[in-house]
């Protein structure tokens, strides 16, 4: 497990490198802190729980910074952002497990889904439409069974 982390923190740097020069911006040190924070984290987390994680220590990053590199991360596809109830969390996205989520209106709770037949669907719809998709995102609110049970009794 620490292993495919570390391997998927260490491609996560090149690829957010190579992104970063085809833009022409630097790596930065604090580029860097930020990715690897965010490659630590094994569920969604908030832009504000980024900052946090990153206040203590050495690797000190100013919010204006992590706000910025989080918008960067996005337009490269390494992180995806979830909408829900509280605004939205981020999760790392290096193009594995692909999944979506549904999201209880009434407890907040997110549930992740994977459906083969979703990217295939997108795909010729895409093809039909003569449209070049980037990404997709599927969010489906409603009420979990818990939230729906306990509203029946």
């Amino acid at each position: 497990m620490q292993q495919d982390s570390t391997r998927r923190a260490a491609d996560a740097r090149v690829r957010f490198r190579e992104y970063l020069a085809r833009k022409g911006l630097n790596f930065s040190q604090p580029r860097a802190i930020i990715l690897s924070q965010i490659a630590q984290f094994d569920r969604h987390f908030g832009a504000e729980e980024l900052v946090q994680a990153l206040r203590g220590g050495q690797d000190r990053v100013a919010r204006g910074t992590v706000y910025r590199t989080l918008s960067l991360l996005e337009q490269a596809g390494m992180i995806r952002k979830i909408h829900n109830q509280g605004g939205h969390r981020y999760e790392l996205s290096l193009g594995e497990d692909r999944h979506d989520h549904l999201f209880c209106e009434q407890c907040g709770q997110t549930f992740e889904f994977r459906d083969e037949r979703l990217p295939v669907a997108i795909r010729q719809a895409s093809q039909e439409l003569q449209f070049q998709p980037r990404t997709y995102t599927v969010e489906v609110l409603g009420v979990c069974g818990q939230c729906a049970e306990a509203a029946a009794e």
